[in-house]
């Protein structure tokens, strides 16, 4: 016999919890509160269109570097060519207040998109959803608990960098407690 599991959806995750410094925080919420905008129909307070290069900025050198290096580990999981030139083609912030929340969506343009938690909530609010969980019309029932058919959730802390194919729908539950959070998107030259 044999199985063959097709067109999963691959998400990179790597915890860095040092990366992140006071001062990193300081500086994230004030471009956030003095920079962002309600984009889109997201419930969050977002960079995106009034600033998409915050990993250009100096505060954010050593997180671009830990980027960078997280990319090229995915890739080289993904079997991507890395002989090609990636390249962070926009970065931003998010700041969410409670209650905040961003609705499920995909970024177009781009190959690689990613999120680094500069506050986390420290709770499973992050999450991915199946492509195909829509198209199936009687949903299975498993007998292990932890896997799920629709989404697959993660904690946002403080430090972590999670990536995907673009294409994954990705999506955050209503927070608790302030949430900053530095996304990003990469195509190839």
């Amino acid at each position: 016999m044999k199985i063959d599991t097709l067109f999963p959806t691959t998400v990179y995750r790597k915890d860095c919890p040092r990366l992140i410094s006071e001062s990193l925080k300081v500086t994230a919420r004030r471009i956030c509160l003095n920079e962002g905008d309600y984009e889109f129909q997201s419930k969050c307070i977002s960079t995106v269109r009034t600033n998409s290069n915050i990993l250009e900025h100096s505060d954010f050198f050593r997180v671009r570097k830990e980027i960078t290096k997280s990319i090229q580990e995915y890739c080289e999981y993904l079997k991507l060519d890395i002989s090609q030139k990636f390249r962070v083609r926009e970065s931003w912030l998010n700041y969410y207040q409670p209650g905040m929340y961003q609705e499920g969506h995909i970024h177009h343009n781009s190959l690689i998109s990613g999120v680094l938690y500069i506050i986390g909530s420290g709770t499973a609010d992050f999450y991915v959803s199946s492509p195909f969980y829509n198209q199936q019309s009687i949903l299975p029932k498993f007998k292990d608990k932890n896997h799920s058919f629709a989404n697959h959730n993660y904690d946002t802390i403080d430090g972590r960098i999670l990536l995907f194919l673009s294409s994954t729908q990705h999506a955050t539950r209503p927070t608790d407690k302030e949430k900053i959070s530095l996304s990003f998107n990469i195509d190839t030259l």
